[in-house]
């Protein structure tokens, strides 16, 4: 049976009790904690949309701090970008002591296999974009792409053993970055994009092309 905390309006957490699971690892005998962590873009749950990262934890490691430090770790997308940093790590401390609170009061269920726990974060997109457009609508698109390519970390790309291990390449062009090219880096989400390619997306656009992070917040 599933059961639900809810954090917040945009964060929810579900949890369920599995005492039927088979586990060919569990030598020990001792339960474990299935940790997902799944951001829902734009409404419907558990669609194409959902960002989910997962993980898996002897309930002995289970402690507010290194859940913590593991949440902040698997963020699919990094919760200081989506609300103040101060907010974020609040949230972080209160999902973190949420689930330490649940493994102590499962850690002597008899026969309990594994907690399965599910952090839901709830992101509408769609009205994000539309506030950033309307609050920057009257602002000269120039000075606007000046003002977003200050804020990012600008280099030669030179890693020839990266280059040619793992091909990076710009999500924008979609052609991989070479040696002596100017690249450059967004802050936070920290992607990497050709100087030219995100230059001329910020004409159009505050957003990191990949995750999303509104560049215009930072």
């Amino acid at each position: 049976m599933v059961s639900i905390i809810h954090i917040n309006d945009n964060i929810h957490i579900f949890y369920n009790r599995n005492f039927n699971i088979s586990d060919i690892d569990d030598n020990a005998g001792e339960p474990y904690l299935l940790l997902s962590l799944v951001y829902n873009i734009n409404g419907e749950r558990m669609g194409d949309d959902d960002i989910v990262a997962r993980s898996r934890h002897k309930f002995s490691d289970c402690n507010p701090s290194s859940l913590r430090d593991l949440i902040e770790e698997k963020e699919p997308i990094p919760l200081d970008t989506l609300v103040d940093q101060e907010d974020a790590e609040i949230l972080r401390d209160r999902i973190s002591s949420t689930i330490t609170r649940l493994v102590c009061d499962c850690a002597g269920a008899e026969g309990l296999k594994m907690l399965q726990v599910v952090v839901l974060v709830e992101i509408n997109i769609e009205e994000e974009e539309y506030v950033y457009i309307e609050e920057l609508d009257d602002v000269d698109p120039e000075l606007l792409r000046d003002r977003r390519m200050n804020l990012l970390a600008k280099n030669v790309y030179k890693n020839v053993a990266m280059a040619e291990k793992e091909n990076d390449a710009c999500s924008i062009c979609l052609h991989e970055m070479r040696v002596g090219e100017e690249v450059a880096c967004t802050p936070c989400c920290i992607h990497r994009f050709h100087l030219i390619c995100i230059s001329r997306w910020f004409e159009i656009s505050g957003l990191c092309p990949l995750c999303r992070f509104n560049i215009d917040s930072f």
